[in-house]
């Protein structure tokens, strides 16, 4: 009958496990089997095996057969052997091993199985063979297989065989070259409450299930514990090995998983290429914990936010496909203070965040790539250093840096997303370290960050940054543009503080500006730009508190928005490129600076420079490239020694004043090039504007109300224009024509004034358009120039008028002449009008020069307006013609020549028109031409000298009585004339007329009226016989003679009223030599008044009564002599004479001849010269017809 039986196994012996067939003393059973001879559940037999029972001897059992039994006790020193390919099931699960269980497969599988619930106790050990044959499993999904406490597992092969769950309270232990496999099935599960430990070459593998770790699993040395699919989940405790021991998985794609776990000090974690893990709750790693991919993704997934703890390392090989990540995107990687992470590959792989509160160190050739979620963000707390060449490369999402991301010598931290931002802390590199972006369009952002001293930092050619919230630049910006546009981009207002530099390459695509209209970029005090490029593009604005300095042969383009460029500090050009200036205004609170072979260049017409200086050294200079409205200079300076240039066509504009210390060349080559002043102001300073030999060079005002003051210590020279006919013009300063074009003054309503020094130098000299010209000082033209007054609306008002050498005074205009308004032409000075060219004055002219008229047919003008005085001791010296004028503007003039002036030459004077007085010398000394005096209704008034010494003479016209000699001298030379052609007047009433040539009267019944002065001379008085003329001398004194002489009147009468006299001159016995002698021919005399006789004392003392001398002739028919004189005076005492008619003359006789010799004295003269005149008052008149 079957029953449960108790087979005892014979201590000491040693047989096999089916010896017990004719054996007995092997087995011995509590029961007699039904069937089986050695313990086995066959036939309704039941076993419960016990090996020894704890007997005294040392058994043995060899399981030489595949049997099954309900359980096994093995006693202490008691072994059981498993024969290769034999395998012992445990119907009820209970093993008890005190003793040695050792399964020795040899290749075959050689079982231990337990059914339903499976426990193993005891203090014995189960030795597995080096074989992966020997399998100890429990059957049944949900069973467990417990190794009790103290007990021991060890060698290789398989526990679990996937079926059902383990329980490890005891030792497990992986020994030889063989590995042991751990293979609980998926729901059974592993609990390791004690030793999990791998201690040979083979290894100790686990298979997939969750591996409750409530110890430790250990790797020993030399040996590995290995991860060895996808489902395996190593959940706490500690993982531990020894010397070489280590960790590893096999897994790919989405990789074993631990959970909760400690990597303990000195152990080590190895994901081999293309192996993965997944961590759950956080790891601690006090270990090594080494990523080794070898190009294959080798991937370290954190599932769910938590920590790496621990002070250990995370180290990965040089490849890119390290890769620590995250496995969603909102979960969280910490990295704790202790723990480091070094070499290359990937962390986030853009999903979730990473807080670095340790170290993470890029090492090798590869870089170590950060990429976090865009939402979740990347924080470092810790150490972040790139220290090989592959160097970190940040990718999308934020990063808070709190500390410091350093790279080392020959390694770069490179920003590899627009949607890459690094949040505060610092970035620092040693030696050839650096910091890059590889970006385009829109550059990497760094967020408040500051680059630390001696650090670097790249922008690659078309690489861009962007910055945010300021920048503290500690270190060196390179921006490296090879002609791509590589920019450095300041998002919202802020500020580039720092005592570093920004250096940029040779092109002008490196570009500095503000993303925003609204934005303003500060350059820090300390912070210094220099290179080639691009600051503002023309967005927001930009504020140098530091340094700026263009390098190289190409421009730094300085071009603001809106907001402007505000200059606090140094801007400098150093290079052959110079600084460009764009649109926008540039508030200069300091100086802009171009050293030499630099030059700093205005590009746009909306470009305004306020306020500061100027300056340049050696060659470099400031220019402009604008035409019609150039760039605009607010209140700025042009320092000491400085160049500004206005190429051909190149104009400036300033406003609020300009002072030059400096020199401003304008290069006109033909092309209009100017200096526009916007509003009244002032150019001062002690510097020049030279201008070249061109009339295209201009300055002017922008507004007719406009008026632009040049300093005193300001020199203007050269050619071109001031004026422009528009506002005024005031000069304190010194404006200098040069060259052989002409200097263009042409103001406008405002006019021009003229304080200091305004000379014409070049050939070209200074010519002057409409508008008044107030002159305090004095306009000069130097040797070989010229003044030239180009409009009939000139008008000069004041000052001197000064020419050197060759040079002149001229004007072009015709009808109307330019205006001088009480000037005065400085002694050795020339004023030319040419042929046709006119000249006006006003308020008077002082001409201490002299005047040059040249009319060659054409009317060529000086014209008089409003009454004045022509003063000063020039001359006026006219051609040999008739078109010479000098007159007044309207009959209501009157000129007055003064005493000092000659005017001399051929023309004009008097024009008929208002009034003329004459206290100066005019001397009509052409041959061709006479000068006509032409008084108007206010007369021709002769206070001085007319002279007439050219053969053509004057021509005085005196109709309506408008001319008057009132005083000084009209002197008709020998050869000369006098004509008078108009009227029937020539009215003396004063001064001296001598007639030694001819004087004509041209009209019929003209007369020459002697009212007063002395009319005389050795020539003809011509009077041409139409109708009735005469000299009526009712005043005046008729001087015969030139010192004695003959007067000669042809076709007209003498007449000599009461209050007259007739001054006869003996000096000796000839007449016309000898003494006077009035001739008149076709013409009477009727003589009254007085004859004073002027007799020379030597001839007088040879006189004798009787001498008889001929006073006045009549020669042709039908004259009459009418009368004697009324008194006979001599000058002499102890002379008297008697009047008588000899044939058709007056005479006059000696009867007393008492004069002594000269030098002897005789007291009775005065009362001779009594006597006689009582005699001649005796004589009556007489009239005798002279046939």
């Amino acid at each position: 009958m079957a029953a449960p039986i108790t087979a005892t196994w014979t201590s000491g012996n040693n047989d096999s496990w089916d010896s017990g067939v004719g054996n007995p003393a092997n087995w011995s059973f509590s029961a007699a089997p039904a069937t089986a001879t050695f313990p086995n559940n066959v036939g309704g037999d039941t076993f419960s095996v016990q090996i020894d029972n704890g007997g005294a001897g040392n058994s043995v059992v060899d399981l030489n057969t595949s049997v099954t039994i309900d359980s096994l006790n093995v006693s202490s020193n008691d072994t059981l052997n498993f024969i290769n390919s034999n395998d012992l099931a445990l119907v009820n699960g209970t093993l008890t091993n005190n003793g040695a269980i050792n399964m020795n497969s040899l290749g075959g599988a050689t079982d231990l199985v337990f059914s339903a619930g499976g426990s193993i106790s005891g203090t014995g050990t189960l030795t597995l063979s080096d074989s992966n044959q020997n399998r100890v499993f429990i059957n049944g999904a949900g069973n467990i297989l417990t190794n009790g406490l103290g007990h021991t597992i060890q060698g290789a092969g398989q526990i679990g065989f996937n079926s059902g769950g383990i329980v490890n309270s005891g030792s497990i232990i992986q020994q030889g070259t063989t590995a042991l496999f751990i293979d609980p099935d998926s729901t059974g599960n592993f609990v390791n409450n004690n030793v999990l430990r791998a201690e040979g070459s083979g290894g100790l593998f686990l298979n997939g299930a969750d591996y409750t770790n409530n110890s430790t699993i250990e790797a020993a040395n030399g040996s590995h514990v290995t991860f060895n699919d996808t489902g395996v989940k190593i959940v706490g405790g500690n993982l531990t090995t020894t010397g070489t021991g280590e960790f590893r998985t096999n897994t790919t794609s989405t990789g074993a998983q631990l959970d909760g776990v400690t990597l303990t000090s000195g152990s080590k974690l190895v994901q081999n290429n293309s192996h993965d893990l997944r961590i759950f709750n956080g790891i601690t790693n006090e270990g090594t914990w080494e990523l080794n991919s070898a190009g294959g993704a080798t991937d370290v997934r954190f599932v769910g936010t938590q920590t790496i703890s621990g002070s250990g390392t995370l180290k990965m090989t040089d490849s890119d496909q390290n890769r620590i990540i995250a496995d969603a995107a909102a979960d969280i990687i910490t990295n704790s203070a202790t723990h480091t992470i070094r070499g290359a590959g990937q962390i986030l792989a853009a999903v979730g965040g990473f807080v670095n509160n340790g170290t993470i160190i890029q090492e090798g050739v590869t870089n170590l790539h950060i990429n976090p979620d865009n939402s979740a963000g990347f924080v470092n707390n810790g150490t972040m250093q790139a220290t090989g060449a592959g160097g970190i490369l940040l990718s999308d999402g934020t990063f808070t840096n709190n500390t410091s991301i350093s790279v080392s010598t020959g390694s770069n931290l490179t920003m590899n997303s627009t949607n890459a931002t690094i949040v505060g802390g610092d970035l620092t590199t040693a030696g050839t370290g650096e910091i890059r972006t590889n970006l385009t369009t829109a550059g990497a952002l760094l967020d408040n960050v500051r680059l630390t001293s001696g650090s670097n930092l790249v922008s690659g050619n078309s690489h861009d940054w962007r910055f945010q919230n300021g920048f503290v630049n500690d270190g060196t910006i390179s921006m490296n543009s090879a002609g791509g546009s590589t920019d450095l981009e300041f998002i919202g207002t802020q500020t580039l503080s720092g005592n570093g530099e920004i250096v940029m390459s040779d092109s002008n695509q490196n570009r500095i500006f503000a993303d925003d209209a609204a934005d303003t970029l500060t350059i820090g005090a300390n912070q210094v730009i220099r290179g080639a490029g691009q600051i503002g593009l023309n967005l927001g604005g930009t504020i140098n508190n530091g340094t700026i300095r263009q390098q190289g042969t190409v421009n730094l383009h300085l071009d603001p928005g809106a907001l402007g460029f505000t200059q606090n500090n140094i801007l400098r050009a150093e290079g052959t490129g110079g600084i460009s200036f764009g649109a926008g205004t540039f508030t200069n609170n300091t100086t802009i600076e171009a050293l030499a072979d630099s030059n700093l260049t205005i590009t746009s017409s909306l470009t305004t420079i306020v306020g500061g200086d100027l300056t340049t050294i050696g060659t470099a200079e400031i220019r402009t490239t604008q035409t019609s409205t150039g760039a605009l200079l607010d209140n700025v300076r042009l320092t000491a020694g400085s160049n500004m240039v206005s190429a051909i066509s190149q104009d400036w504009r300033f406003q609020n004043g300009f002072v030059n210390d400096g020199t401003v060349s304008m290069n006109s080559a033909g092309g209009a090039t100017d200096l526009e002043f916007v509003g009244t102001q002032t150019l001062g300073g002690s510097g020049e504007v030279v201008m070249s030999d061109s009339s295209q060079n201009r300055i002017f005002v922008d507004d007719a109300a406009d008026t632009l003051t040049i300093g005193a210590n300001q020199v203007i020279r050269g050619a071109g224009q001031i004026g422009l006919n528009v506002g005024g013009t005031v000069n304190n300063g010194e404006i200098r024509q040069q060259g052989t074009i002409n200097l263009h003054l042409d103001p406008g309503a405002l006019g021009f004034t003229q304080n200091n020094i305004l000379r014409a130098e070049g050939t070209g000299g200074i010519s002057f358009g409409a508008g008044t010209f107030t002159n305090n000082t004095t306009i000069e033209a130097l040797n070989g120039s010229n003044l030239t007054f180009l409009s009939n609306q000139s008008v000069l008002v004041g000052g001197d008028l000064t020419t050197v050498g060759t040079a002149e005074i001229r004007t072009n205009q015709t009808t109307i002449g330019a205006t001088l308004d009480n000037v005065r032409l400085t002694a050795g000075s020339k004023i030319v009008s040419a042929n046709s060219h006119d000249w006006r004055f006003q308020n008077g002219f002082v001409n201490d020069g002299t005047i040059e008229m040249n009319s060659a047919g054409g009317a060529t003008d000086l014209e008089f307006v409003g009454t004045q005085t022509l003063s000063g001791s020039g001359s006026i010296i006219m051609s040999d013609n008739f078109q010479n004028r000098i007159r007044n503007d309207t009959g209501a003039d009157t000129l007055t020549i003064g005493a000092n002036q000659t005017i001399s030459g051929a023309g004009q004077i008097g024009g008929n028109t208002g009034g003329m007085e004459n206290f100066g010398t005019i001397d009509a000394n052409q041959t061709n031409n006479a000068i006509l005096i032409d008084g108007g209704a206010l007369k021709f008034v002769n206070h001085g000298t007319l002279r007439a010494s050219g053969a053509a003479g004057f021509d005085i016209s005196a109709a309506n009585d408008e001319f008057e000699q009132a005083g000084g001298l009209i002197d008709v030379q020998s050869g000369s004339r006098l004509d008078v052609t108009l009227g029937t007047n020539f009215i003396q009433t004063g001064g001296q007329v001598t007639i030694n040539g001819i004087m004509t009267t041209a009209a019929s019944n003209s007369s020459v009226q002697l009212q007063g002065g002395r009319f005389g001379g050795s020539g003809t008085v011509d009077f041409n016989g139409n109708g009735s003329h005469a000299l009526n001398n009712t005043g005046g004194t008729l001087a015969v003679g030139n010192s004695p002489g003959i007067l000669t009147i042809m076709d007209g009468d003498y007449f000599q009223g009461s209050a007259a006299s007739f001054e006869f001159e003996l000096f000796g016995a000839v007449v016309g030599v000898g003494h006077d002698l009035l001739n008149i021919l076709n013409g009477d005399a009727d003589l009254s008044g007085s004859l004073d006789v002027v007799a020379d004392q030597g001839f007088a003392s040879t006189l004798n009564v009787g001498d008889q001398f001929e006073v006045v002739r009549l020669e042709s028919g039908h004259s009459f002599l009418s009368g004697f004189f009324d008194t006979l005076t001599t000058n002499l005492t102890g002379l008297a004479f008697n009047q008588l008619f000899i044939g058709d003359s007056l005479w006059i006789e000696v009867t007393q001849a008492d004069v002594p010799a000269p030098g002897v004295s005789e007291p009775e003269t005065m009362l001779v010269f009594l006597g006689s005149l009582g005699v001649l008052v005796g004589l009556r008149r007489r009239r005798r017809a002279i046939h």
